[in-house]
């Protein structure tokens, strides 16, 4: 049986939702900047008004600026116009509507896991063709209000923070610092850009850097999830166990419905050997993690062995490689269940004959 919780080979896991953040932001819509959209939304011939020049493209984005993980339902409602269009962002981003008449209009965003978010705007009148741009910002669900703004973000900050973001997935480490040191120089306290800033020295495997960003990050805003996440994985990488079931219990106070808090919470305790607590939050990160069950699961086997209950580890591995036979996370329920096999044989032959 391993003598350690294996936490690394998950930990990749806890951010595979993509780097999409969560802190709270007061941004407004509307930057008069070009952005090509990807999908036009519903607009009713009977509903356009002598087919006006103007279109709208609405992009959302999390409040911090980054893309959402998954699709917004956009409702553009023009009340004097009597004028009503409805449509689905693709590729995490843009809608389009055609042909908007002049007035007045209100632009609603829902999506899942974020507050409905309203922003209100002016469509002017025009004789020729053109393009208005509206930039909507969602707010989490699990976001708690704190006195004090974050510094607004700029669309150039913000296109600087989403080359970082791209770089850092594609490995290209050194494009992604030159980007971070231009964000840091335009806002080095904003929150989002310190988080890209740790999780750049977290794939260049300096932890305590990463540390260091992490918890500027939460200085500057006590509740920026993302930062809290990654310090804590981060504090149990650098086997600081108590720092990170503080930080993980700091983060499940704002959001007790997050899988991967209650995963490094888990393994935090599991550090600790406090395999009661550990126990109860990795039981929480299986029943809401979903398909994202794995590592979860291999974590449950792993604090199960050490508990002494291998009947208890060796279903929870297997069930890793009957419901997650393709995770990265299956090998190791393989070894798990190859080490409690080994450990049962060492049993059985190394009993006394007399």
């Amino acid at each position: 049986m391993p003598r350690y919780i294996h936490f690394s080979s998950i930990a990749q896991l806890l951010f595979s939702g993509g780097l999409a953040l969560a802190a709270p932001a007061t941004l407004r819509a509307q930057y008069d900047i070009p952005v090509s959209p990807d999908h036009p939304g519903s607009n009713p011939p009977d509903q356009k008004v002598l087919q006006s020049p103007v279109n709208i493209y609405v992009t959302v984005r999390e409040v911090n600026g980054l893309a959402l993980e998954h699709s917004a339902t956009v409702t553009l409602d023009c009340p004097l116009a009597g004028l009503v269009l409805k449509g689905p962002t693709q590729n995490k981003s843009q809608v389009q509507f055609d042909h908007v008449p002049s007035g007045d209009c209100n632009v609603v965003v829902t999506s899942d896991g974020f507050k409905q978010t309203k922003e209100r705007i002016t469509v002017n009148e025009s004789v020729v063709s053109r393009n208005q741009y509206v930039f909507v910002y969602l707010h989490p669900n699990s976001e708690i209000t704190t006195p004090g703004a974050r510094p607004v973000i700029t669309p150039g900050l913000l296109d600087l923070m989403d080359k970082s973001a791209q770089d850092i997935r594609k490995n290209k480490l050194a494009d992604a610092r030159k980007h971070l040191d231009k964000a840091l120089r335009i806002s080095p306290s904003n929150p989002d850009v310190l988080y890209l800033n740790g999780l750049l020295a977290m794939e260049q495997q300096n932890l305590s850097e990463a540390q260091l960003q992490f918890q500027k990050a939460i200085s500057a805003y006590p509740t920026h999830e993302r930062s809290l996440l990654a310090l804590g994985e981060v504090q149990v990488n650098l086997n600081q166990p108590e720092p990170a079931e503080k930080t993980m219990e700091s983060l499940l106070r704002q959001d007790s419905s997050s899988w991967r808090a209650h995963l490094v919470a888990a393994a935090a305790y599991a550090q600790e050997k406090n395999y009661v607590k550990a126990e109860q939050h990795v039981d929480r990160a299986v029943s809401l993690s979903g398909a994202n069950g794995a590592p979860a699961k291999v974590l449950l086997g792993q604090i199960l062995a050490a508990q002494g209950n291998r009947d208890g580890a060796k279903q929870a591995y297997q069930e890793v490689l009957r419901d997650y036979p393709n995770d990265a996370v299956a090998a190791e329920a393989k070894t798990g269940i190859e080490n409690l096999d080994n450990a049962s044989r060492c049993f059985l032959l190394c009993l006394p004959l007399h």
